[in-house]
């Protein structure tokens, strides 16, 4: 619990400077949001560190943690974790940020996302045809998942390849499976669930036009704070097409 609580406070502090950064003048924010950066990454390297080992994320404690009661909790630290690594390289303004400091904020925040996309495709790999486990079940009821799946997808999903299509597809189809059943629980999920359809319904057209490259030109979420939408989606296309080889 008390990892947990850690990663919250630091997510909060994140989500509080990103407010702020929007009514800092031009000559104060990037000089604020590199200092900011470099004491948040300070907090996250230490709660990383203080992991105990079969806390930390790995293949094999992610694994292991599908089979354990322990799912929920693995989940939540490690979700949370990818969200302050999203919303800290979300933080500064982008019209105020030097181009290369926003082409790494962007991969950065693509990493994330994709991470947070593959922790969850664990909860897809139970055979449902028989009775979900419950410690899956509790997992998959979370409403905790749903608005950092949203975003994950809506980063992962925002532009790229055909290389990196059919990955990208794989990834979201995971995730309408569990929003979709949180949204069995929680009816606020459903707007969720069926933002995500939509989203692989284009990526289907995508796909059936042939296109090289594609590029979204609205968000999945209205909360505003989503650089990738505040950028020229040539420059979103450049960051992400050039860190593409590590999803394939």
């Amino acid at each position: 619990m008390a990892f947990f609580v850690n990663i919250v406070s630091i997510h909060g502090d994140i989500m509080s400077f990103t407010q702020c950064s929007k009514r800092a003048s031009y000559s104060r924010q990037p000089t604020q949001y590199g200092d900011f950066y470099a004491d948040v990454q300070k907090r996250l390297q230490l709660w990383d560190s203080s992991l105990p080992p079969h806390l930390q994320y790995r293949a094999e404690n992610t694994y292991a943690n599908l089979k354990s009661e322990d799912l929920t909790s693995y989940l939540r630290l490690h979700v949370s974790r990818c969200a302050c690594g999203i919303q800290l390289h979300f933080a500064g303004r982008p019209d105020q940020l030097p181009a290369n400091t926003l082409r790494y904020n962007i991969q950065q925040a693509f990493q994330f996302a994709f991470t947070t996309l593959s922790l969850i495709a664990i909860l897809a790999e139970c055979d449902y045809r028989t009775a979900i486990p419950l410690n899956v079940e509790r997992a998959l009821s979370e409403p905790f998942l749903v608005p950092a799946i949203i975003r994950a997808c809506d980063i992962v999903s925002s532009g790229g390849s055909q290389e990196v299509l059919a990955q990208v597809k794989e990834r979201l189809r995971t995730a309408a499976f569990v929003v979709g059943y949180a949204a069995r629980r929680w009816r606020t999920a459903e707007m969720q669930h069926r933002a995500i359809e939509d989203r692989l319904k284009q990526l289907e057209s995508v796909e059936k036009l042939g296109k090289r490259d594609w590029v979204m030109n609205s968000s999945l979420e209205n909360i505003g704070d989503n650089m990738l939408f505040a950028v020229l989606p040539e420059f979103r296309m450049e960051a992400i097409t050039a860190i593409a080889d590590r999803y394939r």
